[in-house]
């Protein structure tokens, strides 16, 4: 939703640096709001290992996931990505 926000209305107005940088915040506020929810939605173990290892297996998954969805949306190598 942000991506579209900041594609559609925010480049075209400021630059594409300043309106990544403009989302950089709320990006960061969601990911820690949706972190703190599901590891108490989990019920994790509060040892530092589960999280990190949650954390790293999230980031594989939303890498893959947009190198997926660049090759299948915009027919572009994942080099050219």
């Amino acid at each position: 939703m942000l991506g579209l926000i900041r594609t559609l209305w925010a480049t075209p107005c400021v630059g594409t640096r300043a309106a990544e940088l403009m989302e950089t915040p709320i990006m960061l506020l969601v990911i820690i709001t949706g972190a703190s929810w599901l590891t108490r939605r989990l019920t994790l173990p509060p040892i530092w290992s589960a999280h990190l290892s949650m954390g790293v297996v999230a980031l594989v998954i939303l890498v893959a996931a947009e190198f997926a969805f660049v090759v299948w949306l915009r027919g572009m190598s994942i080099w050219e990505h």
